[in-house]
């Protein structure tokens, strides 16, 4: 059953599929010159650098992610950016909804129903994203797979947890790997401080501290187990100025440019 007020697109059906095909195949229009029959076949064809900003609730990813585009420009890098989940489109629009409790609580709703909410967004954008990438530009995303990776895990633990990240890694999957991935670190304690700043209501995510530290959890063991690379965004119990932790990232980024 397709959630209340949303009436997709012959598009947003079909990013549905996207997790089903075997391999990253698709239409010949974004890749003339290179197709089989119709589709075509892409990852040995990408020559771009794909960078993710990582962190949980108020981590400072938005801000981030905006200063590496504007440092990459500025070094004359052809850079475009994208920010997950993407609210203004369909897929979005239903991840809002979860966020906003309209699903139900965060006890209530399965995980599994949730992380495949932000995964099919990122599908959606993914011939976009493939086609920048052929074309060797840079791109730089505000949260990707780890992200969802992350808070649906935080939701189970010992065993269960392996197991999810196993089978949401599985549907993550098709997704292009990031050439770096960047895990913004801020305390618990921190983080809550920086969002009763904001002038928004906080959603089902950030009202619960505990789900806030299980997934401060999940993100520091991923990020060890799988090689990201850990900023460290506080010093004192305060977090730091915006411009000393972009240098930080920029002195890792400039390895892979």
């Amino acid at each position: 059953m397709r959630p209340p007020g949303i009436e997709p697109g012959p598009r947003a059906w079909k990013a549905l599929m996207l997790p089903l095909h075997y391999g990253r195949l698709f239409d010949k229009n974004f890749y003339p010159g290179y197709h089989l029959n119709n589709f075509v076949a892409v990852d040995f064809l990408m020559n771009g650098k794909l960078f993710v900003v990582e962190g949980a609730d108020a981590s400072g990813k938005h801000t981030q992610a905006e200063l590496l585009l504007e440092r990459l420009k500025k070094e004359n890098i052809d850079a475009v950016s994208f920010a997950f989940p993407r609210y203004g489109l369909f897929f979005g629009k239903i991840v809002k909804k979860y966020l906003n409790g309209e699903f139900g609580s965060l006890d209530e709703v399965k995980p599994e129903f949730a992380a495949l909410l932000y995964s099919v967004d990122r599908y959606d954008a993914l011939p976009q994203i493939e086609k920048l990438l052929f074309e060797g530009k840079t791109i730089v995303c505000d949260r990707f797979s780890a992200s969802n990776i992350a808070h649906q895990a935080a939701k189970f633990q010992g065993g269960e947890r392996e197991k999810f990240i196993e089978w949401i890694e599985t549907v993550e999957s098709r997704l292009p790997k990031p050439s770096l991935t960047l895990f913004l670190d801020v305390p618990v304690p921190v983080s809550k401080n920086l969002m009763q700043n904001r002038k928004r209501k906080q959603d089902i995510h950030e009202t619960n501290v505990d789900y806030l530290e299980a997934t401060r959890q999940v993100y520091l063991s991923l990020t060890k187990k799988q090689g990201w690379t850990k900023i460290e965004c506080t010093a004192d119990g305060l977090i730091k100025p915006r411009e000393e932790i972009h240098e930080a990232i920029w002195q890792k980024v400039q390895e892979y440019i």
